[in-house]
């Protein structure tokens, strides 16, 4: 037997069999248009109220802010969803408004609809393509600035913008520029994305770091910055956070101005780093698992127009050393330190006429830094070629201590060609060479503040005077150089070498100097010392 199947005709409201049917859709279409009106009319009032609400918000946010002047260049409201669109609102430093400190091309605020589902009526901020720029200029301005940050009036602005309460926070492709002296190697951050969320702490109330942060971005254009980790911002007196942080090929040449108010001069290579830092109101904990530098030239300079500035930048350095090593509840640690393939030195422009020694192809390893005692010594060895010739190998161990930390140092330096240390000679001894070897042994202990040891420089076939090197010099210090050829040669042993031992000894001088501060200071004196043994420099005027 068929079965018929009827066709499916679409039915008019007003054909619907049923009269109680007819009555619910009218009601719906009724309620719909009302709806639909009132959208309407919402929509059009707040067109209307957007230039008003501008002029309003930026008065206010002008009236919240200290030392700063915003400007906006248009507000979209949108009161169905309660959101809100702010287009190209500029800040500019009063004291230094020659370019915005910051430029904004679109912020929107709106309600965290999720929070919603734990009760609680939160906003939720998204910056897409933000630009921040502060020169060197404006910097100084806001660090001598007596108005404390907190007091400058930006929480208030942001309410302004928004009056709920901050919980979910995004960046979307923002660019950091910070410029020193130089502003064609700026300190740029590009492609920055920010995400931090349940910042009110709605969904883990339990948990001491309940907001999940990450960062990621580009450094000086080849470098990568990535931070991924938890955060308590509602954490008093300052928030806290607990994070991952890893830095790849981050190119060194762009802090190149900041390190020379340091005295430090930085020429090439690339760094890496891998660490994780907690701090917060109760902890400070710093662990750097890994750091390494590639291919960089370092030198530090030193010079009579900064000697009292370094003097006292190394006087606050170990002060800050030895009160870290007297607070536990900072723990900073090293795991591994770094530099491979790279040169370091140093230069002394206040001696006349100024030297630069330097260890070149060096490799330095730093391994188990720490401010905690329990952490045991930490271990630092050295590799290369000290002035370009001299196969040199140093290590030391460090042990923290309560006052000063103790070392052990050897040093090594063997077969360095002595025309490569004419600048030191001529600085010192008043002559320089033609040919030889120079070496150099040397051993030193320093615990619980007493100092002992030894440096034994040795000279090997070393001809001080050549009648053509010489020929420009004056008589009387050809003289000289003749002199001190003949005394060395007359103090060299049977296998041709001039050597000397200068003992260490003694208690160190300054207790607030840094222990490896006083290593250096040591070997410096007494090298110098012991590079010409038995030599008397000319008269001054005579060079």
């Amino acid at each position: 037997m068929a079965t018929s199947v009827s066709p499916i005709v679409p039915v008019a409201v007003g054909a619907l069999p049923f009269p109680g049917v007819r009555r619910r859709w009218k009601v719906v279409g009724i309620l719909a248009g009302g709806l639909a009106s009132v959208a309407l009319l919402l929509t059009v009032a707040a067109f209307l109220l957007d230039e008003p609400l501008r002029r309003h918000m930026e008065q206010s946010l002008n009236a919240e802010l200290q030392g700063y002047t915003v400007r906006l260049e248009a507000v979209a409201f949108y009161p169905v969803g309660l959101s809100i669109t702010l287009t190209d609102l500029t800040i500019a430093q009063n004291a230094h408004p020659q370019h915005p400190v910051a430029h904004f091309p679109l912020l929107h605020a709106s309600v965290h609809w999720p929070a919603l589902l734990h009760g609680r009526l939160l906003g939720d901020f998204m910056l897409r393509q933000p630009h921040v720029r502060i020169d060197h200029t404006q910097l100084q301005h806001r660090v001598a600035d007596k108005v404390a940050l907190k007091d400058e009036g930006w929480q208030q602005a942001l309410e302004t913008i928004y009056p709920l309460k901050i919980n979910h926070f995004r960046i979307d492709d923002g660019d950091l520029t910070y410029i020193d002296d130089d502003p064609q190697r700026p300190l740029h951050l590009s492609h920055l994305n920010l995400i931090a969320d349940n910042i009110r702490n709605v969904r883990t109330a339990d948990r001491v770091y309940p907001s999940k942060v990450h960062l990621d971005g580009v450094i000086f254009d080849s470098g990568k910055l990535r931070v991924d980790g938890q955060a308590n911002f509602l954490a008093e007196p300052t928030a806290a956070v607990d994070a991952d942080i890893r830095l790849d090929q981050v190119q060194l040449d762009y802090f190149k101005p900041m390190l020379a108010r340091m005295n430090l001069w930085i020429s090439g290579g690339a760094l890496w780093a891998d660490g994780h830092v907690e701090s917060g109101p109760q902890v400070e904990n710093f662990h750097l698992k890994n750091l390494t530098l590639r291919a960089v030239q370092l030198d530090y300079v030193h010079s009579t127009q900064t000697a009292a500035e370094e003097k006292a930048r190394a006087a606050q350095v170990g002060r800050a050393a030895q009160a870290l090593s007297r607070a536990p509840a900072v723990v900073f640690r090293v795991d591994e330190l770094h530099i491979a393939d790279s040169t370091v030195g140093y230069v002394d422009r206040s001696a006349d006429p100024g030297y630069r020694v330097f260890v070149e192809k060096s490799d330095v390893s730093i391994k188990n830094v720490s401010n905690q005692a329990a952490d045991g010594p930490a271990a630092a060895a050295l590799t290369g070629r000290f002035m370009g010739s001299g196969k040199s190998v140093v290590q030391a161990t460090l042990a923290p201590a309560a006052s000063s930390p103790n070392l052990d140092l050897a040093v090594t330096i063997e077969g360095t060609q002595l025309r490569s240390m004419n600048e030191l000679l001529r600085t010192f001894g008043n002559f320089d060479v033609v040919a030889g070897q120079f070496s150099f042994y040397s051993q030193l202990t320093i615990k619980n503040g007493d100092i002992s040891g030894y440096l034994k420089p040795i000279f090997a076939d070393m001809q001080v005077y050549s009648k053509e090197q010489d020929a420009e010099k004056p008589l009387l210090h050809r003289i000289y150089e003749g002199l001190v050829g003949g005394t060395q040669t007359v103090l060299q042993n049977r296998r041709g070498e001039v050597a000397t031992r200068v003992e260490i000894s003694g208690r160190a001088s300054d207790p607030g100097a840094s222990t490896w501060a006083v290593a250096i200071g040591l070997i410096q004196n007494a090298f110098i010392k012991a590079i010409t043994p038995g030599f008397e420099p000319a008269p001054a005027g005579d060079k």
